[in-house]
């Protein structure tokens, strides 16, 4: 359960990039003769890559297994939870894989993407919040550590995407 709610959090890191560098000129400048303008914006780029991975990660946990499915890979219905919920299209998955797991010449061209990650993130959390409660009402009391567990991070992570949220409409 804490390595879920870990890829979980990762989702957020680009949003809190964002917030903790708004403004901050370096950001958007030129990197050519500013060292800080080049560590910020990779900051910024590894972020954007953390959350896409974690979206990815996410939506391969929430599908049904496949005959594709490596053993080791962990799935929502190792735990009983029924279906696919996954929240990716075909498109949104092949474009995450180009730009951020692969080299590809799509990447290296940087073309647009058919996905918002704030959109994104949406879909992937009340999938992954959809399965928290799911795993609270399932084990209760039975199983107090992994009840309690799913509700902290289902706490935390809808605590972080209303902040996000709010952040997101008021700029």
């Amino acid at each position: 359960m804490e390595y879920f709610g870990e890829r979980l959090n990762r989702v957020f890191a680009c949003f809190f990039c964002a917030l903790g560098f708004d403004g901050d000129e370096d950001l958007r400048a030129d990197p050519t003769h500013n060292a800080r303008a080049w560590s910020l914006q990779t900051i910024e780029n590894a972020c954007i890559d953390t959350t896409l991975i974690a979206l990815r990660d996410l939506d391969d946990f929430l599908r049904e297994r496949t005959s594709t499915s490596k053993p080791d890979d962990i799935r929502a219905s190792n735990f009983g939870f029924a279906g696919s919920h996954s929240f990716l299209t075909q498109c949104q998955r092949e474009s995450i894989n180009k730009l951020i797991l692969h080299i590809t010449t799509v990447g290296a061209a940087s073309q647009p993407f058919c996905w918002d990650i704030l959109e994104l993130a949406a879909k992937a959390i009340a999938q992954c919040l959809e399965s928290l409660k799911w795993v609270e009402k399932k084990f209760g009391q039975a199983h107090f550590n992994l009840d309690t567990a799913a509700l902290a991070i289902r706490t935390k992570t809808e605590s972080q995407f209303d902040f996000i949220s709010r952040e997101a409409k008021r700029r």
